[in-house]
């Protein structure tokens, strides 16, 4: 989608841009993606309709050796997500204790009144 969608704003903007490739690091492999009709039709009708592409978004992998050098691991940070996910059970420890409190704890790592 987004080599598909990058070639026809190169297109739009005057450039002849038939194909793309795309390029795989850690297998320095390269895959060339011709930009067919039938692409750019999916594309522009992908594009008009946005609300359709809400869905859910999947649980991070756990212990799997792709989110190591994967280049979204900022954006989808499977370890913090993971870590909120079991959230309820660290916050029902301060559950007696006052918001202020709590952010003395979390901001200076130790307990309130030290």
């Amino acid at each position: 989608m987004q080599l598909g969608l990058q070639a026809l704003i190169l297109r739009d903007n005057g450039y002849t841009c038939n194909d793309g490739i795309i390029y795989y690091r850690a297998t320095k492999q390269r895959v060339r993606l011709p930009v067919t009709p039938d692409l750019e039709n999916w594309i522009l009708q992908s594009i008009g309709k946005p609300s359709d592409c809400d869905w859910p978004i999947p649980a991070p992998l756990v212990n799997s050796p792709k989110c190591v050098r994967c280049s979204l691991a900022p954006v989808c940070l499977p370890d913090e997500t993971r870590m909120l996910a079991q959230t309820p059970r660290i916050l029902s420890s301060f559950a007696g204790e006052s918001v202020h409190a709590r952010r003395q704890i979390h901001c200076a790592g130790k307990p309130p009144g030290d």
